[in-house]
C-alpha cells in the first residue's frame, strides 16, 4: 500500500522491522518446540530472502503503482481525516503476495542447502 505512507524509506522501515520481528518469533518457536530440523540459521537466512524479495516487491509498487493520498497516525488532532471510511488499510493482495515470496524464500533457502525439496 504506497499510499499508507509518507515516503519510500517509511515502507522499507516497517518492512525491515517486521521481518525482524518474524525472524525472531520463528527462532522463538524452533527452540521453545525443540525442531532441531530447523537451525537458526535457516530461519534468519529465509527471512532475509523474504526481506530482499519483499523490497523488490515494494519498489515495484511504490514505482508503478497508484500515489494516494498519505494516511495519517490515529493520534493525530484531526480525527475525521485519519483513516477513510470504509477503508481498513489493509490489503489481501499484498498479504497473499507477502506468503507467496515466504514460500519462495523457504524453498529457495532450502534447494541451495539440500539441493532437493
Amino acid at each position: 500500500m504506497p499510499g499508507a505512507y509518507t515516503d519510500f524509506r517509511a515502507g522499507v522501515g516497517t518492512l525491515v522491522k517486521t521481518a525482524v520481528y518474524l525472524a525472531f518469533t520463528i527462532v522463538f518457536v524452533v527452540v521453545m518446540f525443540g525442531l532441531q530440523r530447523y537451525s537458526r540459521v535457516q530461519v534468519f537466512a529465509t527471512c532475509g530472502a523474504l526481506l530482499g524479495l519483499e523490497l523488490v516487491v515494494w519498489g515495484a509498487a511504490v514505482r508503478f503503482g497508484k500515489r494516494g493520498q498519505p494516511v495519517r497516525d490515529r493520534g493525530e488532532d484531526d480525527l475525521d481525516e485519519a483513516v477513510p471510511a470504509g477503508r481498513s488499510g489493509f490489503s489481501f493482495k499484498f498479504a497473499l503476495v507477502d506468503l507467496g515470496l515466504f514460500f519462495v524464500a523457504f524453498f529457495c533457502r532450502e534447494l541451495s542447502e539440500t539441493g532437493a525439496f
